[in-house]
């Protein structure tokens, strides 16, 4: 049996030879094509560049040596919804932005197109505690998207029914398709008085990446919390204001933090602890940063000032994305389990990002929790990038993506083990890498 393993060690090692072998001439290949879209007759083609063509050339060959090796161990197919706008950029989008960059010279974004109302020197909450997944929750926000695609939920009917159970469901829609809404909640058996609907448009169903994030605050005299508002780092009108429909609708005080950036690259302790990749600074412009490889990244003063007057955190972790290949959001790859657990992928030696991911879980084995204990640093097994860390904690549950892997199992075990007072499910959808359960569910805090 030894003799076995070893044999196979050895073919798998030939395998991915002969992988990096392919991948580095497919590298020089982009690199040369990436020079050509880049330059012509020695002048630099910034208004006609993409999105992809803006990318680095480090980070583009990454992405190429990342999709090449888990193409050659994935046992489970991503599933794309290409009815809805992408989690990532279209490209009229990808065009906004990088004119947004050209004006900032490359440092941060300028605008989300947001019609909010905010000042230099804004209100803010008094003694705020950003809440985290974990608190007791009244409900859960999904949105019916409604923009030029087709529109639904991003979730299954069977899902949310199983949310319902838990927390109410809030959902954000157009007027127009209350009736649609309400008779698809209706046939999956939601009853009515568990669902919440809150009216006005929405240009997809990100509610993780666009909603409102909550703080605990002696502001809200009567319900205890308060909306902390921050800028949407798409250009999507709709969905940046939906933070102030969520307020409005609960009724609690309503505060903009006017720093840029999406709650699928924020996790928090409850402690006055947080965690975000290398965007929460290199994607506001006053941390002059374009910084995506250092863990830690250099302390940005002033982004740090905004987190814990606006939100209460002390400490803030930002580090590069051991991925670096998309969206950079760290629930992509890691995830508060509790204050005193983190949950991190984890991969084969062989995987193009093991270094990154193990530097991560490096920095955190170095820290220290709130109360100054030892981190416990749990891993589930993702080699070929399946989104197991994009799962949602709502009263008692924990509501885990899979996608009929062979690893789905101990995915779930690992929850398990990790989360014995809590109910774990598995939840099969239109999942990828990048963007699965967590990404289009979010907690509403019950009122303190």
């Amino acid at each position: 049996m030894k003799l076995y393993h070893v044999l196979a060690h050895a073919l798998l090692l030939q395998l991915y030879a002969a992988i990096m072998t392919v991948s580095a001439a497919a590298a020089a290949a982009v690199e040369e094509e990436e020079r050509s879209l880049l330059i012509t007759n020695g002048i630099e083609n910034v208004g006609n560049r993409g999105y992809e063509e803006s990318l680095s050339l480090k980070k583009k060959k990454r992405a190429l040596l990342v999709d090449e090796y888990v193409s050659s161990v994935r046992d489970w197919v991503p599933r794309k919804d290409d009815s809805v706008l992408p989690i990532g950029l279209t490209a009229s989008e990808e065009a906004e932005v990088l004119q947004q960059q050209t004006a900032t010279k490359g440092y941060g974004l300028t605008t989300t197109r947001s019609n909010n109302n905010s000042s230099k020197k804004p209100k803010k909450p008094k003694k705020p505690r950003f809440l985290p997944e974990w608190n007791p929750m009244q409900g859960v926000l999904i949105a019916y998207s409604t923009s030029e695609y087709y529109p639904n939920f991003g979730l299954s009917l069977e899902l949310i029914k199983a949310m319902s159970k838990r927390a109410k469901i809030f959902c954000l829609l157009k007027r127009k398709h209350k009736k649609t809404v309400k008779k698809a909640f209706k046939k999956a058996g939601i009853p009515s008085k568990k669902v919440v609907m809150i009216y006005g448009n929405v240009d997809s169903y990100w509610t993780r990446d666009y909603g409102p994030w909550f703080v605990s605050t002696k502001s809200s005299k009567k319900k205890g919390i308060a909306v902390v508002n921050h800028k949407y780092n798409r250009p999507r009108l709709n969905d940046n204001d939906a933070p102030k429909k969520v307020a409005e609708k609960l009724d609690v005080p309503y505060y903009d933090s006017n720093i840029i950036g999406c709650g699928g690259n924020m996790m928090v302790d409850g402690n006055g602890q947080a965690t975000a990749t290398h965007i929460a600074y290199t994607e506001n412009k006053q941390c002059n940063t374009k910084d995506d490889t250092s863990v830690p990244l250099l302390q940005c003063k002033k982004v740090d000032k905004v987190m814990k007057k606006f939100y209460g955190v002390k400490t803030f972790h930002v580090v590069a994305d051991p991925s670096n290949v998309y969206i950079d959001h760290v629930d992509c790859w890691a995830k508060y389990l509790s204050p005193t657990q983190i949950l991190i992928r984890e991969v084969s030696m062989l995987h193009p990002q093991f270094d990154d991911i193990e530097e991560v879980v490096a920095y955190f084995s170095d820290t220290q929790t709130a109360e100054g204990n030892d981190w416990e640093i749990v891993r589930v097994w993702t080699d070929s990038d399946q989104p197991y860390t994009n799962s949602l904690i709502l009263n008692g549950e924990v509501f885990v993506p899979i996608m009929g892997s062979e690893f789905d199992t101990a995915a779930l075990e690992t929850y398990r083990s990790a989360m014995p007072d809590y109910k774990v499910s598995g939840w099969e959808g239109d999942w990828e890498s990048t963007d699965a359960l967590h990404c289009r569910t979010l907690g509403i805090p019950e009122f303190q």
